[in-house]
């Protein structure tokens, strides 16, 4: 299963209220994947847990006051365009 079966089953649970609405009766994750699974999606238990590691580190940088790492994003200024600081060996 890739990532886009589960977005494709978020975005027509969004626009079917039917299937909005079967989702939203389940009590577990275990009953969500069965009823996703009932109605073709190719949805696995890894799948979901993959999206919740994602939105919890997303929700974290989100929150994070750290500044981001040059390099890991694209578009952003090169790592030597940064204020460096120096460390202070004054006693």
């Amino acid at each position: 299963m890739t990532r886009t079966e589960l977005e494709r089953l978020v975005a027509d649970a969004e626009r079917q209220p039917g299937l909005r609405q079967q989702l939203s009766l389940c009590h577990s994750w275990q009953e969500l994947l069965q009823a996703a699974q009932g109605r073709g999606y190719a949805v696995e238990t890894g799948d979901l847990q993959q999206a919740s590691r994602e939105a919890h580190a997303s929700s974290f940088l989100e929150r994070s006051r750290l500044r981001p790492i040059p390099d890991l994003l694209p578009g952003a200024p090169a790592a030597q365009s940064w204020p460096r600081r120096s460390a202070n060996t004054a006693r």
